[in-house]
C-alpha cells in the first residue's frame, strides 16, 4: 500500500522543489509551505517506503513534471543517525526512481549532502543546542553514530558519538523562517501576496462560518 499518498502535496509552480518531513506531526506545515511557495511537500512518517517513493515518483511523471531538470530537496529531521539515514534513503529512492539531477549541498565536515537540512546546530538557540538525548547503545555500539558524527560534526561539532537532537527543540516557527531563508536563495519570494493570500483564506473560513451558523440558527 502507498502509505504516504495522505501526506504529500504536488505542486504546479515548483515541482521540483521538495520540502520533507520525517514526522506526520508536521504535515500542517507541509501544508501551508506548499500553499504559500507552491513547491512539494510530503511528510513520511518515518523511514518511506520505496513503494511509496515510487507512487510519488509516477505521479510527478503524470502532471508532466521534467524529471531531468534539476530536483532540490529540503529536509526536516532528526539531528541524530536516525534522521540521517531517513532523510539519505529518502533521496537515494528518489535517484533510483528517475529523478537523478539532485542538488549538491556542502557541509562543514561532508561536502556530498543531496539535501539541505533546516533542524541543524547551526540554526539552533544556545538552549536547544543542549536539550539533547542520549543515543541507544546499539546505535553507538553499530558504528552507526560515528559514521554519522563524521558527517555531520555530532551535536556539538567535535564529532560526539553519544548525543542526537529532535526536531521538537525547535518551534515551527522557527524552522519555517529558516526554511523560508533558505528558499529564498532559489526562487523569488513575494512575502506582499502570501500575507494576501493568508488574509483572503482567513476571511473565506469566517465567511463559511458565518454561514453555517446562521443555517444553524435557522433550522
Amino acid at each position: 500500500d502507498d502509505d504516504d499518498k495522505g501526506n504529500r502535496w504536488h505542486a504546479k509552480k515548483h515541482p521540483n522543489i521538495i520540502l520533507f518531513a520525517e514526522k506526520t506531526s508536521y504535515t500542517d506545515l507541509m501544508q501551508e509551505v506548499n500553499r504559500d511557495f507552491d513547491i512539494t511537500t510530503i511528510a513520511t512518517g518515518g523511514q518511506s517506503s520505496y513503494l511509496s517513493i515510487e507512487y510519488f515518483v509516477d505521479e510527478l511523471r503524470q502532471r508532466q513534471v521534467d524529471l531531468a531538470a534539476e530536483f532540490i530537496v529540503f529536509s526536516i529531521v532528526d539531528f541524530d543517525p536516525s534522521g540521517d539515514i531517513i532523510a539519505t534513503n529518502f533521496v537515494e529512492n528518489l535517484m533510483d526512481n528517475g529523478i537523478k539531477n539532485i542538488k549538491t549541498f556542502p557541509g562543514t565536515f561532508y561536502k556530498l549532502f543531496k539535501r539541505k537540512d533546516t533542524v541543524i546546530p547551526e540554526h539552533m538557540t544556545d538552549e536547544q543546542r543542549n536539550k539533547v538525548y542520549r543515543l541507544p547503545l546499539k546505535i553507538r555500539k553499530s558504528g552507526l553514530a560515528a559514521k554519522w558524527a563524521a558527517r555531520t560534526g555530532g551535536v556539538n561539532g567535535k564529532k560526539n558519538i553519544l548525543f542526537g537532537i529532535e526536531t521538537i527543540v525547535m518551534p515551527k516557527a522557527q524552522i519555517m523562517q529558516i526554511f523560508t531563508t533558505e528558499l529564498s536563495k532559489i526562487i523569488t519570494i513575494d512575502f506582499e501576496l502570501i500575507a494576501k493570500s493568508r488574509q483572503m483564506q482567513t476571511l473565506k473560513e469566517r465567511m463559511q462560518a458565518f454561514a453555517l451558523k446562521k443555517l444553524q440558527i435557522g433550522t
